[in-house]
């Protein structure tokens, strides 16, 4: 019965449902935090860029142009490495969410699996167990876990019979065993 009771009153799928859904939460946040900095850091080279082309004016010296041209395509070339850059990272972001999306659905399938075997094994497991203590008239002492404790009655020959075993020292099959040859 307490295995029953650990197996069916245990919530950690659902807490692992609710930790992925706020790791997704997390990095969609990180997403959104990323593509904001990728945008600010466009906005910024785009200015620069655009200042850049503001200062050159036609009186210069010799070569000035030439360094201008130079210095702009570095500057073209760092903003497109950094682009190229902050669009793998969103690539990477996206597949993890997407990952995370498809783990979170197959969690929450599990998770509606488990709530969907519970809610039709548990009524049947609680009814067949109420008749077997109909049957057997066994009354379970359940207070103390660590032995096993029971009286049977038995109105033909109008006996009561003790059950006490320690679980400790016999393995499942044998404490099963003196079980029964009590009922018996």
């Amino acid at each position: 019965m307490d295995q029953v009771k650990q197996s069916y009153g245990s919530n950690d799928d659902a807490k692992r449902v609710l930790a992925i859904g706020q790791l997704q939460e997390g990095v969609q946040e990180l997403c959104n935090s990323r593509e904001e900095q990728a945008s600010l850091a466009i906005r910024a080279l785009t200015e620069r860029v655009h200042q850049t082309a503001l200062e050159a004016t036609p009186p210069e010296p010799e070569g000035a142009h030439a360094q201008r041209v130079a210095r702009l395509e570095r500057l073209a070339a760092e903003a497109k490495e950094n682009i190229d850059e902050l669009n793998m990272q969103s690539r990477d972001l996206q597949a993890q969410r997407e990952g995370l999306k498809v783990r979170s659905k197959a969690l929450r399938n599990k998770s509606d699996r488990i709530e969907e075997i519970v809610t039709e094994s548990e009524p049947r497991t609680r009814h067949e167990l109420s008749l077997y203590v109909h049957i057997s008239k066994v009354a379970w002492q359940l207070d103390q876990t660590e032995r096993i404790r029971g009286s049977m009655s038995d109105p033909a020959c109008r006996d009561i019979r003790q059950i006490d075993i320690d679980p400790n020292e016999l393995s499942t099959f044998d404490a099963v065993n003196r079980i029964w040859d009590i009922i018996d």
